[in-house]
């Protein structure tokens, strides 16, 4: 891991502040909600359509398309998974080049004879002009670096999706964390803007993200619930009765809406 890799987030005790370019607050809660929330295999149109995939690595030039990469997903999602993307497949791609050659290249071989025949493997490559991972071929690294993101990510899933639904299991878990600090990959920073000193947090890794969020979480005793109309998790935001989330549903309606339809209907029944 590196030091100057991760998302940035200022927690004041109340809200976060995710920032990067500019200051977008969350509720506590919400940025571990959105990273499950984020299906991995909408990503990869994206990557398709980045140019100089074919070159010889370039580190400068990699770090520009990510950075054009960056941009364009902002359009289509909100900028905190964005930044979380982009951080974290730089991260993968910069711990691939700076390690040992030869030990890099021997993992990279082991996990080539081991992902054959795996569904995740074949998605990721399928119609991308590249067979196997890499670390000397833009596209080999910038693939390979998507397919660590997407592994990792997804056990993360797992794991949040079960503390949501089990909170003995929710405390279990950060005691377990807590007491090893080699999991821990977040640094602190002291910043100063409007007016005041913030405490700022650089978060490196989707694991370090997920155990920052549920030590607030707990002391702040956040509620999530599952929605019944979507089956995804949110963050009760005020009203401690809600049942349904407010995202939006279709016919531009949000599940909240449609949830109060259904209640209504339900109550007419009764009369």
């Amino acid at each position: 891991m590196h030091n100057d890799i991760g998302v940035s987030i200022v927690y004041d005790g109340d809200d976060y502040t995710f920032m990067r370019g500019c200051a977008i607050r969350y509720p506590i809660g919400v940025l571990i909600t959105e990273v499950n929330d984020f299906s991995f295999d909408e990503l990869k149109p994206y990557l398709l359509k980045l140019k100089g995939l074919q070159n010889s690595y370039d580190a400068k030039e990699l770090s520009e398309t990510l950075f054009e990469l960056e941009k364009t997903l902002i359009k289509d999602f909100n900028p905190f998974i964005a930044g979380f993307i982009i951080e974290e497949m730089t991260d993968i791609i910069v711990e691939y080049r700076t390690q040992n050659r030869e030990q890099c290249l021997d993992a990279i071989k082991n996990l080539n004879k081991s992902q054959r025949n795996n569904k995740i493997f074949e998605y990721i490559f399928k119609d991308t002009g590249f067979t196997k991972f890499g670390i000397d071929i833009n596209g080999e690294l910038l693939f390979t670096a998507y397919y660590v993101l997407a592994e990792e990510t997804s056990l993360i899933k797992g794991v949040y999706r079960k503390l949501c639904e089990d909170e003995d299991y929710m405390l279990e878990l950060t005691q377990f964390y807590t007491k090893s600090l080699e999991f821990q990959h977040i640094t602190v920073h002291h910043v100063f803007y409007d007016g005041n000193f913030h405490s700022m947090y650089t978060i490196r890794g989707a694991m370090s993200l997920l155990l920052f969020e549920l030590t607030h979480i707990l002391q702040k005793e956040v509620v999530i619930k599952k929605c019944p109309i979507c089956g995804r998790y949110f963050v009760l935001d005020g009203r401690s009765d809600a049942i349904y989330c407010n995202r939006p549903y279709k016919e531009n309606k949000t599940c909240r809406d449609v949830g109060a339809q259904i209640q209504y209907n339900n109550r007419l029944k009764k009369t």
